[in-house]
């Protein structure tokens, strides 16, 4: 491959205007093979166990292929999760479950769609839930616009199936206001009562406002949480307020001297 390549860069100065014209486009082809052979290849480091025997955990697949690649790790995980999604996944003894994406590993395989194609693809199917009706049809009609159109149409078509998603997607229930009383004493707050309206900023949009469980009273005892935040934060506010209104006062000013 090395070869040809650099048989064909020697020559383009050698070629007539008429046979530099289709170079890019037939290029863009070969880079386009090259790129469904990479991907293949890929999946193939995990299915057939080669990544594991070389001691990588399926997680640090991308560092292998960077390793042989001499790319960066974004661009590694990019690839890797291409190939999970577009190829077979082995899932134990001589068992393979089919692609995710099963009309854009078509496409991609018969060097229908390009990279950038497949990017938009990937990105418009990543908001469509594993089990939706649907998926499998919002898939064909991404590969087949792909194989027709540019990047910038399947980004388009992608933007349209997230609206139909968040159209079609359930409002989420209730909150159980009982069981979030009980988890708030679990942690070691007191309550009583319940606010008329729930204050938080990011209520979704035509939900109606539910009741919040009003502090009163928190544990001095509480363990932080990680980040060292307080999970009574609240109260430590209120306590701390009013430990600095019994403080006297301070007085600044020189200090007299016998």
């Amino acid at each position: 491959m090395r070869s040809t390549m650099g048989d064909a860069i020697s020559l383009v100065d050698a070629l007539s205007d008429s046979e530099v014209k289709p170079f890019p486009r037939d290029a863009c082809v070969e880079f386009a093979r090259a790129y469904a052979a990479m991907v293949a290849a890929i999946a193939a480091l995990e299915n057939r166990g080669i990544a594991a025997a070389d001691g990588y955990l399926p997680r640090q697949t991308a560092q292998l292929v960077k390793q042989l690649t001499r790319q960066s790790l974004g661009d590694c995980r990019w690839l890797v999760k291409v190939a999970r999604l577009t190829s077979q996944r082995a899932t134990g003894g001589s068992c393979f479950a089919d692609a995710e994406l099963p009309a854009t590993a078509v496409a991609l395989a018969e060097v229908g769609i390009t990279p950038g194609h497949v990017r938009e693809i990937v990105k418009a199917m990543s908001v469509v839930p594993p089990g939706w009706p649907d998926r499998e049809g919002f898939d064909r009609s991404l590969a087949g616009l792909a194989r027709s159109g540019y990047p910038e149409d399947v980004k388009e078509l992608g933007k349209v199936i997230a609206d139909r998603i968040e159209q079609e997607t359930p409002p989420p229930e209730d909150d159980d206001d009982d069981g979030r009383l009980a988890e708030l004493i679990l942690h070691g707050i007191t309550c009583a009562g319940v606010l008329p309206h729930d204050t938080r900023p990011f209520r979704r949009r035509n939900q109606a406002p539910q009741p919040r469980a009003a502090v009163l009273r928190t544990s001095p005892n509480r363990a932080p949480f990680a980040n060292g935040k307080s999970k009574c934060a609240a109260g430590s506010r209120i306590s701390s307020r009013q430990r600095s209104s019994t403080r006297p006062a301070r007085r600044y000013g020189t200090r007299a001297t016998a």
